[in-house]
């Protein structure tokens, strides 16, 4: 018997990140999602590496350009190159600032039961 090798294999599992922009895997800094109670919609804001954006996404004029931007985000686990996300929220973004001195765009939005909570209905 060998003492030096170890009995067990040791798994190391890694948390990532996914956030969608309209359809597409984008890069991101930061994002944080507040799952709330009922009668009020979740909510999520994210920070975007301008610089690291794919185009059309790393110019302002996209940016400036655009009327409604749909983001989900997903966080999941990596086990020995198996992926396995779990869907955090689905949303349209409500406000966003680009910041061209920190090179990034935040983003900050609310899933779609907000459409329901905003439409008024008799």
């Amino acid at each position: 018997m060998d003492l030096n090798k170890a009995a067990t294999e040791q798994l190391v599992r890694q948390v990532v990140g996914r956030l969608l922009l309209n359809g597409t895997n984008v890069p991101f800094e930061s994002f944080e999602v507040d799952s709330n109670s009922f009668y009020s919609a979740d909510t999520f804001s994210a920070v975007l590496p301008f610089s690291a954006l794919p185009p059309p996404y790393n110019t302002i004029s996209w940016w400036a350009s655009q009327t409604s931007i749909d983001v989900s985000i997903s966080a999941g686990l990596i086990n020995q190159g198996t992926q396995d996300w779990r869907e955090l929220i689905v949303g349209a973004v409500d406000r966003l600032s680009i910041h061209p001195a920190r090179f990034e765009v935040s983003i900050s939005g609310r899933d779609y039961t907000s459409r329901f909570i905003d439409h008024k209905t008799n």
